[in-house]
C-alpha cells in the first residue's frame, strides 16, 4: 500500500490538489 500511495503521489507531484490527494491517501492507509 505504501508503494502505491508513493507511485500516485509521484503520478499526482504536477497536479494542485496533490496535498489533498495525499491527505486522501494518508488517511485510507491508516
Amino acid at each position: 500500500m505504501v508503494m502505491f500511495s508513493m507511485l500516485v503521489l509521484l503520478t499526482f507531484s504536477s497536479s494542485k490538489g496533490i496535498s489533498i490527494f495525499s491527505g486522501l491517501l494518508y488517511s485510507l492507509s491508516c
